[in-house]
């Protein structure tokens, strides 16, 4: 996988699964009936996300766009999406069984790892805790770690958040707007199934920095027999300021154990045989 999309891979597998609204003024919110209330597309979200305490899939992942020098450029890659929730997050994408890069997190860390380069891997981490915009944009990741699973839409939503519901300017969807670390996230409902079919990530000023569109829901295997839920099939992300996008498309998503050393960046570095680790919250110290 050529290296100069990593950073695209790296800010965008986070996150973020978001697409903007179509400018279309053809739907009139004004003359629609209500939307539902927010308290009501909260209850049904959790209830849908709520058997996906832990995710597997396989993906395939293909980016294009254009690089820092206006080339343009095409990828496509392998791997694995793995997340137990709250806050465990990996994907990893290679080529021939082998992995080029792998972006993850947990609790207390975040990390990225360049492996395309037999002899010099590298591995890139920091703690949650000193998470900033500048130490997460030197990895191309415009949004806080926290909020990787959040923008794939299976997250359950704090009911006591005070929000409030508003149609999407196509009228073919619900919208709300939630607290994230570094601003909101709103997520936008399909109005005739409430899936999340879109996710987008503001800035604490209100700036738009990522988004994601999610379709073509698979249902999960491995739940128990009373329980049933949907992943979405295909992700296609965005990032404000980079010129393409990175589509991801899932297959035999599941509810299974999950290894933990996949969310360990120490044990890692030592099965890919990282060469460099670099710690981020030394590099961006303060003087």
């Amino acid at each position: 996988m050529n290296t100069r999309c990593l950073s695209f891979f790296l800010a965008l597998a986070i996150l973020i699964i978001l697409g903007g609204c179509s400018s279309q003024q053809t739907f009139d919110p004004s003359t629609a009936p209500p939307p539902p209330s927010a308290s009501d597309l909260i209850a049904r979200h959790n209830a849908r996300v709520a058997p996906l305490d832990r995710l597997w899939a396989r993906v395939s992942v293909r980016a294009e766009g254009k690089d820092p020098r206006g080339d343009k450029f095409r990828e496509q890659g392998e791997g694995h999406l793995q997340i137990i929730r709250p806050d465990r997050f990996s994907l990893s994408i290679g080529k021939f069984d082998k992995t080029y890069f792998a972006l993850g997190a947990n609790a207390e860390q975040y990390w990225t790892m360049d492996l395309s380069q037999s002899e010099h891997k590298l591995a890139m981490v920091g703690l949650q805790s000193k998470a900033t915009p500048e130490k997460l944009n030197a990895l191309g990741i415009p949004i806080h770690p926290h909020e990787m699973i959040t923008l794939l839409g299976i997250v359950p939503i704090d009911p006591a958040i005070e929000t409030t519901s508003h149609w999407s300017p196509d009228g073919k969807a619900y919208g709300i707007e939630i607290p994230a670390q570094w601003g909101s996230v709103a997520l936008w409902f399909d109005a005739k199934t409430l899936e999340v079919a879109r996710t987008q990530a503001f800035n604490e000023n209100g700036e738009l920095i990522a988004a994601a569109k999610l379709w073509r829901y698979k249902p999960v295997s491995g739940l128990d027999q009373d329980e049933h839920a949907f992943a979405p099939g295909v992700i296609e992300v965005r990032a404000v300021g980079f010129d393409g996008f990175v589509r991801i498309e899932v297959s035999d998503p599941r509810s299974k154990a999950i290894r933990s050393v996949v969310f360990k960046p120490a044990n890692l570095a030592k099965i890919y045989r990282v060469h460099e680790t670099i710690n981020l919250d030394e590099t961006f110290a303060p003087e």
